[in-house]
């Protein structure tokens, strides 16, 4: 599947799934897709932040926001150690991890 890098893109465009056996209604965001991820890639706490970096989704209220269509992955090593990550770009990465990166490269898909 080729991604699709569009700033146009609803959150409510993305795939949604149901990951609990809540009776919540499923979220609903007028806002794109990439004015959402930019609020949560901040040097400050963001509920769900640490799911988005991980797995490339976002939960909430018993849903999962897939945002895998339109994020990269990332490698990063940070302390003699690397890790994989999913962002928008590098300088969202740069802005929600703290302390000295060494190198950040991107993973072709």
């Amino acid at each position: 599947m080729e991604k699709q890098i569009n700033k146009k893109i609803k959150v409510d465009e993305l795939p949604t799934y149901k990951f609990t056996t809540t009776d919540t209604e499923k979220p609903s965001y007028k806002e794109n897709a990439r004015d959402f991820k930019k609020s949560k890639y901040n040097r400050s706490f963001s509920f769900g932040i640490d799911n988005l970096k991980q797995f490339g989704q976002f939960k909430i209220m018993g849903w999962i926001i897939d945002f895998k269509p339109i994020i990269k992955k990332f490698i990063i090593k940070q302390y003699d150690s690397l890790f994989e990550c999913y962002a928008y770009n590098k300088t969202d990465l740069r802005n929600s991890i703290f302390g000295r990166i060494e190198y950040i490269q991107e993973l072709k898909q």
